[in-house]
């Protein structure tokens, strides 16, 4: 499952810096706001990676 998330994030962070993906729909802003998402879900997928492994 966390493969598959990484892939889901990985994916939406080659959609936004490829103008050509995202077909230059993407104002600053909406790059700004989408990028911290993105680093926030692997901020917390790596949280939760360490937490889950802590109790094994």
């Amino acid at each position: 499952i966390r493969n598959t998330f990484i892939r889901i994030i990985n994916g939406a962070k080659d959609f936004l810096a490829d103008p050509a993906k995202n077909m230059n729909k993407l104002n600053k802003d909406d790059k700004k706001k989408l990028e911290k998402y993105v680093n926030d879900a692997l901020k917390w997928s790596d949280e939760n990676q360490n937490n889950s492994n802590a109790g094994k």
